[in-house]
């Protein structure tokens, strides 16, 4: 059985020996015709850990603005224009040859090497630090009585329900991503959906070797189910969409037979054919409670850096929309005239109301988020406590990088839950959960932080 990762080893070292002596070569030649460069140079197309920046973006900030990669990335019969004109399948069948054809190098980045990257593309504000998945937190440093965080390699889906295993998809930067061991283990290959946190049978995942740092997700062995975070759930849905269509794995939302033994791939196809989340309804439910941040566009320009392609749906989610025939909701789309100027520089960029929200998101000219390539922390709001009681006192949003003169404005997605007053402080009201969206203009600017909340009732009426 091939293995790339035990064979990278023997590249390596072929590649000290013979390297050298074929630049020689072709140096002294001044040029090689008909020659075949070996297979053992094209390791150097793979951009390496340390060539990379870190990730500009951060968590949470809603991302209204495509990255110059990004609107570079659709064009000819792949342009965006092209692409919203195909729904189902055929729209399916488009992405998948897109999301392969730029996908040059993601077989050179073995399963061992995902680690070297973890620091660079899942780093935040432009500093080093890797946020770890279904966490959403930085690793635990050792203390007296608690062992420092080990890293793991998350297969965001499961490799039981799956047909490759640590090399292809096992292996794409798109869709590993950096937890804590204790973390990923208790995660263990549930299916993702919604738990019900009463069952004396469901199990909380904390962060740390001791179980007891901050909350990861919740899961049930009988229900066979895994929730996360609210502000990781989008990521996990657009991750899971991404290996449904590059990776062409039939088992989205429904269990399949898998009859075929697929061995194309260097490795028997250990795929049960079991479901990775509950329904549709629940995936794009995340997709919408859980927008697209300013730190998932900027990890898909760093991993577009080394493998070349893209996950379309971070770019894009309205595609999945199409791809599944659903009415797309008027505020997912991400710089849509931004886009169409770039397929048709004659076109002029639509702001028919400056007024609404709508609008602020896709005003590409005056009001527009830091794109990926900027350096510079983009202001955004958040709570240390995201789960209030009724009856307590508000809770104050704290904004960093805030500008002297910005304009800050709150809206609380329900305010029979929580209230927001116009200085930042939410107020418990009942039961429930709901949203703090939170817009920042600054600069010439608008910054937009989704804050999800949850009220619970005081302990002497639960």
């Amino acid at each position: 059985m091939f293995s790339y990762k035990s064979s990278y080893g023997i590249v390596e070292k072929l590649k000290k020996v013979f390297l050298p002596v074929f630049m020689a070569g072709a140096l002294l030649a001044g040029s090689v015709t008909g020659y075949n460069v070996p297979e053992v140079t094209r390791i150097y197309a793979v951009t390496q850990p340390n060539e990379l920046s870190y990730n500009p973006g951060h968590r949470d900030t809603v991302c209204t603005e495509l990255s110059e990669a990004a609107v570079a990335y659709y064009s000819g019969e792949y342009s965006i224009g092209s692409l919203s004109k195909l729904t189902g399948d055929l729209l399916k069948s488009a992405l998948h040859d897109l999301m392969t054809d730029t996908d040059k190098y993601s077989n050179k980045v073995s399963y061992s090497m995902l680690t070297k990257y973890f620091p660079y593309v899942d780093a935040e504000d432009g500093k080093a630090g890797t946020v770890l998945f279904y966490s959403d937190a930085l690793p635990v440093e050792a203390t007296d009585t608690q062992k420092a965080t080990i890293i793991s390699r998350e297969h965001v889906w499961p490799k039981s329900h799956a047909s490759f295993h640590e090399n292809f998809g096992g292996s794409d930067l798109h869709h590993l991503r950096p937890t804590d061991s204790i973390v990923n283990a208790n995660r263990s290959s549930y299916c993702f959906g919604s738990v019900d946190k009463t069952d004396k049978n469901t199990r909380i995942d904390r962060l740390g070797d001791k179980n007891s740092g901050k909350i990861a997700g919740w899961w049930n062995v009988e229900a066979d189910r895994f929730e996360p975070l609210d502000n990781v759930k989008g990521d996990i849905a657009r991750i899971l969409l991404y290996v449904y269509v590059r990776w062409e794995e039939p088992n989205l939302v429904k269990d399949v037979e898998i009859s075929v033994i697929d061995e194309s791939q260097g490795q028997k196809n250990n795929n049960d054919g079991k479901k990775v989340i509950e329904s549709l309804d629940t995936l794009f439910t995340w997709m919408e409670l859980d927008p697209v941040d300013t730190w998932e566009m900027g990890r898909n320009d760093l991993v577009q850096q080394v493998q070349g392609n893209r996950n379309v749906f971070i770019d894009h989610p309205e595609l999945a929309y199409a791809m599944f025939e659903r009415t797309t909701p008027g505020d997912v789309e991400i710089g849509k005239a931004q886009q169409k100027e770039y397929n048709d520089p004659n076109a002029k960029s639509g702001q028919e109301d400056k007024n609404s929200d709508k609008n602020d998101n896709k005003n590409a000219d005056k009001d527009s988020s830091d794109t990926a390539t900027d350096t510079t922390p983009a202001p955004h709001a958040n709570i240390t406590k995201k789960t209030l009681k009724v009856g307590q006192n508000p809770f104050k949003i704290k904004i960093s990088y805030l500008a002297k003169d910005a304009v800050v404005k709150y809206k609380s997605s329900s305010k029979s839950v929580a209230r927001v007053t116009k200085t930042g402080k939410i107020k418990a009201v009942s039961e429930g959960s709901a949203t703090i969206t939170v817009t920042i203009k600054q600069n010439g600017k608008t910054y937009k932080s989704k804050i999800a909340v949850k009220v619970t009732a005081p302990k002497e009426f639960q």
